[in-house]
């Protein structure tokens, strides 16, 4: 069966059209481009829910505060709906022009083909950027809940764009639409451990925010790859607090040869150590993303040396 090409506005009533083929797609809903929008882009479910519409609803009712002329949240402005029974289908949000994945940044290979000439200046906005963006999601009382180097898209000019926002947990009043998803390796380690219930906490977005830190100013590196004479994965390193650049080593791990924090400023090497060393086990020491953003701002002039 076909999929539908036109819908109507939940916000004005109009008609929406979808054209061409496929942009995206996953496995509860394709994205098309919105005919004679192309800032933005329409996300329709393959089998729309009363669960989906419940959320959307609730995101349509507490955007976070953004620019709408160019916005770094991909927030829903617009629910679509069936034109014959107002069934909620899907939604429409902000489309990321001119954009490249996350890990197309950090990654030396794909940064040389993809982003020629970015310098560790560059990183380090894109960084101070997706911090703030964090920020203004955890002021609006939402959590990301699944940050990671492929939900997050970068401009030219190092403003970013974070995507997939129907996955956030979103919190309405007392109601709050759980995030079901995350990758293993940007899971803070009390979810990886199974010590988290059905909800996240803004202090897992800050984990994993510091994890996407770590790989832009180091070449995609994880921060706890190394060495390991006991454990063998990132994640099982992660669970029990072996941070191979800890001040204080712990014996038998040791960080990678070619990724030294001390060509950093002392207050980003303060913030790795309050997220990954104490903040493994202690999640109240994490920085918050506002820590990080004004952090990262002043170390550019520093950075910028660097290059």
């Amino acid at each position: 069966m076909a999929s539908p090409t036109l819908f109507r506005s939940l916000k004005t009533g109009k008609t929406i059209r979808v054209q061409g083929d496929a942009i995206g797609q996953g496995g509860e809903a394709t994205v098309y481009k919105v005919r004679g929008q192309p800032s933005q882009v329409a996300k329709v479910y393959k089998e729309p829910t009363s669960e989906q519409a419940e959320k959307l609803a609730a995101m349509l009712k507490t955007a976070p505060r953004q620019s709408l002329a160019r916005p770094a949240i991909a927030w829903p402005i617009d629910a679509l709906l069936d034109p014959r029974n107002s069934q909620v289908q899907g939604m429409v949000m902000p489309f990321g022009i001119g954009t490249v994945r996350l890990f197309e940044v950090t990654i030396p290979k794909l940064r040389k083909a993809r982003c020629p000439g970015v310098s560790l200046d560059f990183l380090t906005c894109v960084a101070a950027n997706l911090a703030t963006v964090v920020h203004q999601i955890h002021s609006a009382g939402h959590v990301i809940g699944d940050v990671n180097d492929q939900n997050i898209l970068v401009r030219q000019d190092a403003s970013i764009m974070v995507i997939d926002c129907d996955s956030f947990q979103v919190r309405q009043g007392t109601r709050i639409y759980p995030c079901m998803v995350g990758r293993p390796e940007y899971s803070a380690p009390e979810v990886l451990a199974g010590r988290v219930g059905r909800f996240r906490d803004q202090g897992q977005d800050c984990f994993a925010l510091a994890v996407v830190v770590f790989q832009l100013l180091f070449n995609g590196r994880h921060p706890f790859e190394g060495l390991d004479a006991q454990f063998h994965t990132v994640e099982d390193r992660m669970v029990r607090g072996r941070f191979p650049h800890a001040l204080v080593r712990q014996p038998g791990v040791e960080p990678p040869r070619d990724v030294r924090l001390v060509r950093l400023l002392s207050v980003l090497i303060d913030l790795f150590s309050e997220a990954f060393d104490a903040g493994c086990q202690k999640p109240d020491m994490r920085p918050s993303a506002r820590r990080w953003a004004k952090s990262l701002l002043k170390a550019r002039p520093v950075m910028a040396r660097l290059n």
